[in-house]
């Protein structure tokens, strides 16, 4: 999320879905991939370390996180209730079987 000030903007956004009763939001966590350095003059985790975190209190619905997790943060998130599930993305296209490996712990 790029913006001058990101959690007033989105912030907004979100008191507004909830008002709407939208059944959920999936947030992109920071992520290492960065494209256009030139264009940004802080990173997506300089901008909001925790994005997940920073709108939580915004959002009364789900929230689904994603981007740069794995299973430990994944439900380190979901203890602390800053999300209620999470989805993952590059693990899945390498790992078919990766909610097995998850619950086996391989």
């Amino acid at each position: 999320m790029y913006d001058e000030n990101p959690i007033e903007t989105y912030s907004l956004l979100l008191q507004e879905l909830d008002k709407r009763k939208i059944g959920f939001v999936e947030f992109r966590e920071s992520t290492e991939f960065y494209p256009f350095p030139p264009l940004y003059p802080l990173s997506q985790r300089e901008q909001i370390p925790d994005v997940c975190k920073a709108f939580r209190p915004y959002y009364k619905g789900i929230i689904i996180g994603n981007d740069s997790l794995d299973e430990v943060t994944g439900l380190t998130k979901m203890r602390e209730g800053t999300c209620d599930a999470v989805s993952f993305g590059r693990l899945y296209i390498s790992n078919p079987d990766l909610a097995e490996r998850i619950v086996n712990g391989w």
